[in-house]
């Protein structure tokens, strides 16, 4: 299933329009929602859209290991784009004796931080930074350092926008207008998006007397929720005298998301990496 894809991006219009703007002028934003809220493929499909000159130079990778290994894999993702100045640092020091992974990795993080810094200012990107969650404030100072003083704007990509998903980055991005929410779909956005799912997974063969339904209601309206139980749907073992069996095919969707802590990177002390919410779950009378 190519959850991505752009014929199952519905009812997200509003976001993927504030999305582009925020591109356009250069604009950083925190872009926050619960899991299978449709972050990524928000990002994703606003990337998709730009002229190739500017996706070239939109840099989205997942925030993921110790800061060390973080700012490596930032610098990879440039060099691979065509830095000049990190292909030239790279050259004169190297030559061709070693690949570039392997020398970025070799690096100290403080020269990490310095060649990034001047990458940035020296061209002309966009970063976005995925999974953020309990940044440290090591790792704030090097998002608002790239902000504020190298002009490069960040899209932190989170759970939520407070400081125990952001860190202190979350004080750069301190009104709505620096904020962008997905939130469940809109009843309407919702079921447009079951029914293209449902001819698109080729469901209509099926008796789908209830499905749309409950569709809706265990996915909580939110979109990955959505397009991911609609392709499980076409599965035969979800299928009982010609019905979709709605109940076992939740449980087994539920049963991806991991109640573990996961190790994230850049974690402040004291802040535990907590499990995803799951679809549709309330808490404290919000949907998370």
């Amino acid at each position: 299933m190519d959850r991505h894809d752009p014929g199952v991006f519905i009812g997200r219009e509003a976001e993927l329009e504030r999305l582009s703007l925020a591109i356009h002028r250069r604009e950083s934003l925190a872009i926050w929602g619960p899991p299978d809220s449709g972050k990524t493929a928000l990002v994703e499909h606003a990337i998709s859209r730009l002229p190739g000159d500017v996706a070239a130079r939109c840099i989205h990778l997942t925030v993921k290991g110790p800061p060390h290994a973080v700012l490596a894999t930032l610098l990879e993702e440039l060099h691979t784009r065509g830095d000049e100045l990190l292909t030239a640092k790279f050259q004169s020091e190297e030559g061709e004796t070693t690949g570039f992974a392997r020398w970025a990795r070799h690096q100290t993080s403080l020269r990490m931080r310095g060649l990034l810094y001047r990458a940035a200012q020296s061209s002309r990107y966009w970063l976005f930074l995925d999974g953020v969650e309990g940044l440290s404030d090591a790792f704030a100072r090097i998002v608002r350092e790239l902000v504020e003083m190298r002009g490069t704007p960040v899209y932190l990509i989170a759970r939520g926008c407070s400081e125990r998903e952001l860190g202190r980055a979350a004080r750069l991005y301190w009104n709505d207008t620096m904020r962008l929410k997905l939130a469940p779909l809109a009843p309407q956005g919702a079921r447009s998006l079951v029914k293209h799912c449902i001819r698109r997974y080729g469901l209509t063969r099926l008796n789908l007397e209830g499905f749309r339904e409950e569709l809706l209601r265990l996915s909580g309206g939110l979109p990955g929720a959505i397009v991911e139980m609609s392709a499980r749907a076409g599965d035969s073992e979800y299928h009982r005298g010609g019905r979709i069996e709605m109940r076992l095919l939740h449980v087994d969707y539920m049963m991806q998301f991991s109640y573990r802590a996961q190790p994230v990177a850049a974690v402040r002390p004291g802040v535990a990496a907590t499990a995803p919410d799951l679809p549709g779950e309330r808490r404290h009378g919000a949907l998370k």
